[in-house]
């Protein structure tokens, strides 16, 4: 019974070194079966059978993890919250559960499920960058504005969300408040930070248009596209055009924005 234990378990080990224990227990019972010994190394066989396991679930997780991660890359939300909802995960994984579950409800458009688990997070800086794309997508810029305010108060930022990210976030809200001023403010500091990023150009070519500035915008615009084509620098510099009574360019521009 004990050889059927060891045989059952060994396909499943990867690890060298338990590998190399079961087939050394393997090698003692073939050659020296006695009943103390089989005591003993029954003892040593359930350790070895819980560390396989525990290896065997590790590698499941990572799988389902995988899946995840796909899942809401090629925007399956649907399919990436039944999974998550099915599945009790362990206390180091459950702000992670907690984080894709939110993404998932925010990609699916259910805003009241994406900040209900967005609140049952850490309170992290990925945390309150979540929580401000919540508010902002569920058309609260005034709370998106807070948090991205504090955020930048706080100047404590990642190597993903860094300050400039933080102020074109913010630039961003500020413009859907119409508060032109102040976002071309925030906008400005970006792009001061990080001059090569395109979206900051963009976000200021659309602050100029809406605030009347339409050959500035343009130049923003031009920017954003010759660091990174983009359909909403197409958008707003084709409405530009137009404003300018330069028809058939605007309507060129406007072509490539759909």
């Amino acid at each position: 019974k004990l050889i059927n234990f060891i045989n059952e378990f060994l396909p499943n080990v990867v690890d060298k070194d338990l590998k190399k224990e079961l087939n050394d227990i393997k090698i003692k019972i073939e050659n020296f079966p006695n009943e103390r010994l089989y005591s003993s190394l029954s003892e040593d066989l359930m350790k070895i059978s819980n560390r396989v396991n525990n290896i065997v679930n590790t590698n499941n997780y990572m799988t389902f993890l995988n899946s995840i991660n796909s899942d809401i890359q090629e925007r399956k939300y649907s399919n990436a919250i039944e999974k998550l909802t099915k599945i009790s995960v362990p206390d180091d994984l459950k702000n992670w559960k907690n984080y894709n579950l939110a993404i998932s409800y925010l990609g699916n458009l259910d805003y009241e499920n994406a900040m209900k688990y967005a609140n049952n997070m850490d309170n992290s800086l990925s945390t309150k960058m979540l929580k401000g794309s919540i508010k902002f997508e569920m058309g609260d810029f005034y709370g998106a504005d807070e948090i991205y305010e504090n955020v930048l108060n706080d100047n404590i930022f990642d190597e993903y969300y860094t300050k400039d990210y933080v102020l074109n976030d913010r630039a961003y809200a500020l413009m859907k408040l119409k508060k032109y001023n102040e976002a071309l403010s925030n906008i400005d500091k970006a792009i001061q930070i990080n001059s090569f990023e395109s979206n900051y150009y963009d976000t200021k070519g659309e602050i100029l248009y809406l605030f009347g500035k339409i050959s500035e915008s343009i130049m923003y615009t031009n920017k954003s596209i010759e660091l990174n084509p983009n359909k909403n620098s197409y958008y707003i510099r084709g409405l530009s055009q137009i404003k300018q009574n330069k028809i058939e360019n605007g309507c060129r521009d406007l072509s490539k924005a759909l």
